[in-house]
């Protein structure tokens, strides 16, 4: 798949800083928690370096199967040379089109993305859904502070995490 060339993190410098700033301890504790288990199909939707992908591979292993995407030639290609292991596959992907060629998936992780596409997250999140089996779990962790110092909030999105606090607050 073409890559996007108005991708923001490109750069030789980039999959290293992915590298390093992925803690592996803490993937594996926010996939546990949002209900990843063995055996389990996986999509890591914006795989960047790979890492992540490798860490919640492990925790599928050894029925599971792992599938790591990236817009960027880059980033897959740094991932396969660092982080292949049986189970898992990367894939050029943009989550912007349809996905139907990878399949469905038990559990989607989808961080640190979003905060790129503001205005078309809904839709792309509606997209990434079309690949969730019935019953599967789509995890998505994105509102990092320095994105909101950046970009702001879309009003949409403003809306729907208010209406979603409002729920929770009912609840507990």
């Amino acid at each position: 798949m073409k890559r996007d060339d108005g991708y923001l993190m490109e750069g030789d410098e980039e999959a290293l800083r992915l590298d390093i700033k992925t803690v592996p301890a803490l993937v594996e504790d926010q996939a546990r928690w949002a209900g990843i288990k063995s055996g389990m199909r996986v999509a890591d939707i914006g795989c960047g370096a790979g890492k992540t992908t490798y860490f919640l591979n492990r925790l599928v292993r050894p029925h599971g199967q792992t599938v790591g995407v990236d817009i960027a030639n880059q980033r897959v290609d740094y991932a396969q040379k660092h982080y292949s292991d049986e189970g898992i596959e990367y894939v050029v992907g943009d989550i912007r089109q349809p996905l139907d060629h990878l399949g469905s998936f038990d559990f989607i992780w989808v961080r640190f993305v979003l905060e790129y596409y503001l205005e078309g997250s809904f839709d792309i999140v509606k997209n990434i859904c079309r690949n969730l089996k019935p019953g599967g779990t789509l995890c998505l962790i994105d509102l990092d502070c320095n994105c909101l110092r950046n970009y702001g909030f879309s009003r949409r999105l403003e809306s729907t995490l208010l209406q979603l606090m409002s729920v929770l607050e009912k609840k507990v």
